[in-house]
């Protein structure tokens, strides 16, 4: 431990010290649980997204093999160039304390596409692929926020757990330990100076007498 100046003005500046360390941990941990709260609110929806997606995509695929089977990766090809258009996608964040949590607020591009006016070139198989991967698309936007919410939540939640450890485990215990040190110093020097004025008044009257 650092050598403390045992004052007066030190003992009330490591109580002081230590009621905001105190006040900085309780804070802390009720950051921390409100972020526990919110991180077991999305792993519920996470999991069953992710089991939406994988029986989504396992569906898509077979489509997708049955259209290159009967239809041929050309005709797959050529619809896919058909009207061809880019996709735009609308995020905002929300805040938590101090965590920002992204979502999916529109999803600009998907649709029909080439329903007309070349829907006689296109069979039902390649329409039904396109609508099973679009789906797919849209469970991978809806689960990507999810993801990373995740990811940030738990970088948060560890990083104020380790803050909250900081506090408890380190400067708490030091500023205590400071506190007993510089208080068990004063009285110390409080009981030599009452034992020298008792000696001196006591000399004094043996003197008087």
């Amino acid at each position: 431990m650092e050598k403390t100046s045992p004052t007066r003005m030190n003992l009330l500046s490591r109580k002081s010290q230590l009621g905001l360390a105190r006040e900085g941990a309780d804070l802390l941990k009720h950051k921390r649980e409100v972020l526990l709260i919110r991180f077991m609110e999305l792993v519920k929806p996470l999991l069953e997204k992710r089991r939406r997606l994988h029986d989504e995509m396992m569906q898509a695929f077979h489509c997708l093999n049955n259209a290159r089977a009967i239809d041929g990766r050309g005709a797959l090809k050529s619809a896919a160039l058909i009207r061809e258009k880019m996709l735009s996608v609308d995020i905002h964040t929300e805040t938590t304390w101090g965590v920002e949590i992204p979502k999916v607020e529109a999803v600009d591009g998907l649709g029909a596409s080439f329903r007309e006016p070349h829907s006689h070139m296109v069979s039902l198989r390649i329409f039904e692929t396109k609508d099973r991967f679009e789906k797919v698309l849209k469970q991978i936007l809806e689960l990507a926020p999810l993801e990373a919410s995740l990811k940030r939540l738990g970088s948060e939640i560890r990083k104020t757990t380790r803050r909250i450890n900081a506090l408890e485990g380190m400067l708490m215990p030091r500023l205590k330990d400071e506190i007993r040190f510089i208080r068990s110093t004063l009285e110390e020097r409080e009981r030599e100076d009452n034992f020298r004025l008792r000696r001196i008044k006591s000399k004094k009257e043996t003197g008087k007498r």
